[in-house]
């Protein structure tokens, strides 16, 4: 059986010439409440709506994993089937999920975009962010194996140490880095601004072997340089980083002050 006070408002909605503003109905009429079947009606009516959206969300996570699943399906026939097959030295299982990360990134077939293994990627943040504490000069490695100084930038400690370009790194404070990685030996380098680095190094033009002391600084790696030759001006840019855009634009202005001819 109906609420009375509902009949009422309803009777005035359905008298279309009759109908006023609820707010004079007779103040019995306005303080109608709702009868238990119809809180309990409500209430159902939620918890039911609610369910059905989180089934909704069940079903369509179930689905896409179903849809992963398939996708990945020969993938994973291929990791099991080599899992148990492969007759020769198995690399371990983080190796073989980073080489199938990189093997993804490949099929991109775009230079600047790279995995970097957790391991790296604290060096590549840095590297990236055109600021860290080191000692200013880039390094590579010889066909022998050997890291050796290729660049100094300007103004930093290991120019103004003395070091120069083909300088041999010979040792990091008083180990070895023979048969290290450059990723090793730059490591090696790094450190806390403030804090100081001993370098051996070989001169092959000196034909000389000595230590060399060497206080880290911050170090904003330079990727932009500009000059002129003649009345041609000219601007390089060596890599990307956080800085780049930066140098290059007062590498630019120093150009245009000096009015080139092109």
């Amino acid at each position: 059986m109906k609420d009375e006070s509902f009949d009422m408002i309803e009777a005035e909605v359905e008298d279309k010439e009759s109908v006023r503003p609820l707010t004079k109905i007779a103040p019995a009429q306005t303080r109608a409440k709702f009868s238990s079947f119809q809180v309990l009606t409500i209430i159902v009516a939620l918890v039911m709506t609610s369910t059905v959206s989180f089934l909704g969300g069940v079903i369509y996570d179930r689905r896409t994993g179903d849809a992963y699943s398939e996708d990945f399906q020969v993938f994973w026939e291929t990791w099991n089937t080599v899992d148990k097959e492969f007759y020769g030295d198995m690399p371990s299982r983080q190796d073989r999920v980073y080489g199938a990360i990189q093997g993804f990134i490949t099929t991109l077939n775009d230079p600047f975009t790279a995995f970097v293994v957790p391991e790296q990627a604290d060096i590549h943040r840095q590297f990236m962010s055109g600021k860290f504490g080191g000692i200013g000069a880039s390094v590579s490695i010889d066909a022998n194996g050997e890291p050796y100084i290729t660049r100094l930038l300007r103004g930093n400690p290991a120019e103004k140490a003395g070091l120069e370009p083909l300088d041999v790194i010979k040792g990091v404070d008083g180990q070895s880095v023979q048969g290290l990685t450059l990723d090793q030996v730059v490591d090696l380098i790094k450190g806390d601004v403030g804090t100081e680095v001993l370098l051996t190094i070989y001169r092959p033009s000196q034909d000389t072997t000595f230590d060399q002391p060497i206080m880290r600084a911050v170090i904003e790696e330079l990727t932009a340089y500009s000059g002129m030759v003649g009345d041609i001006g000219y601007l390089r840019l060596s890599s990307f980083n956080a800085v780049s855009a930066s140098q290059t634009e007062h590498e630019l202005q120093s150009l245009l002050d000096q009015h080139p001819r092109a």
